[in-house]
């Protein structure tokens, strides 16, 4: 399979990949004022069913540091060791799936703790004030 190679000053860190998933790697590169920087290696199911993190939380890296990514084929690359849902705090009804009808999700919208439903709202509200800038904008553009 396709993975990356992670090298920091030669090196080897982590050979990230799964098998159908999105790998990612970057540097964070902190807040101005702690001056801490991080690489993180990272990855998505195809189905964002389930997030994968290769590494500590944060592997630090310092001014200087060279950071290498190598694409390669791996037969057997390096285990995650976080691999929770993707969606964990979502009510099943809510994780991504082709064959959720609209009464079990609003069931599960129903069910899902107060917190949930407030980002939920909060997403649909986003998402219904682009919709009304959006027909606004095209008001004053001439385009319909």
């Amino acid at each position: 399979m396709r993975c990356l190679e992670i090298s920091v000053n030669d090196e080897r860190c982590y050979v990230a990949g799964a098998e159908d998933a999105v790998v990612y790697a970057f540097i964070s590169l902190g807040h101005r004022a702690t001056g801490r920087m991080s690489l993180v290696v990272r990855g998505w199911s195809t189905d964002l069913a389930t997030c994968y993190q290769w590494g500590e939380e944060e592997r630090h890296v310092a001014m200087g540091d060279v950071v290498t990514i190598r694409v390669m084929e791996a037969s057997a690359p390096d285990a995650p060791i976080h691999s929770p849902s993707a969606f964990p705090q979502l009510p099943k009804g809510l994780r991504p799936s082709l064959g959720v009808s609209y009464k079990d999700l609003f069931e599960a919208v129903r069910d899902s703790d107060p917190a949930t439903r407030r980002g939920l709202l909060f997403w649909v509200a986003m998402a219904m004030l682009g919709a009304a800038l959006w027909f606004v904008s095209s008001l004053f553009s001439g385009r319909r």
